[in-house]
């Protein structure tokens, strides 16, 4: 398969308009793909915190725990922002904040299980290798633990957040709270070792 040249793509970018856009990148799939499926899901992020410690120098979401503005979201509000989704078709959750450096796997543990009952129909996607890390730390258990114990409550899948720079180099520099490359592969490894 040949790649899009450097010139093509700025074509395509200065040149072609969003539709035009979709029919010719549809007719490549379709190209490449012709027997398979291709599907989209309708979802939506909910930042349940943007308390976090981490301090990444990229990031204008975080506040500090004690900050005025800083929160973490009540179930209630939760509730509201997956109603709310429910009522355009959506099907998934995607759960990620701030590392909030006070909450533990009992705090994560509720919260997914309080989705899973009342929300059966919505998966949920959540926490990156980065909360997990902290998750584990703070509750004194393995990441594995971590992923084990809220799969059990109902997490369904996690995303690749986190990984911004995977190069320890970079990340030490832009945000040197995080967990080193190796440990957000290693959580990913973890994920799908228990599918």
């Amino acid at each position: 398969m040949n790649r899009l040249s450097v010139d093509d793509a700025l074509n395509l970018l200065h040149n072609t308009d969003l539709n035009e856009l979709g029919r010719l990148a549809f007719a490549k799939k379709q190209e490449l793909h012709p027997q398979k499926i291709t599907t989209f899901i309708v979802d939506r992020n909910i930042n349940y915190t943007n308390a976090c410690f981490i301090d990444c120098k990229f990031c204008a979401f975080y506040r500090h725990v004690n900050d005025d503005d800083a929160y973490v979201l009540t179930y209630d509000q939760i509730d509201k922002k997956i109603e709310e989704l429910i009522a355009i078709g959506g099907t998934q959750i995607l759960f990620q904040g701030g590392v909030h450096p006070k909450l533990k796997i009992e705090w994560y543990e509720d919260l997914v299980e309080h989705i899973a009952k009342k929300y059966p129909m919505i998966d949920i996607h959540g926490f990156s290798a980065v909360e997990i890390d902290y998750i584990a730390k703070i509750s004194k258990i393995s990441t594995l633990e971590v992923l084990k114990r809220l799969k059990a409550k109902g997490l369904y899948s996690i995303p690749g957040a986190g990984a911004e720079v995977l190069s320890d180099r970079v990340r030490d520099i832009v945000a040197p709270k995080k967990c080193s490359s190796q440990k957000w592969l290693d959580i990913h490894k973890e994920a799908h070792s228990i599918g």
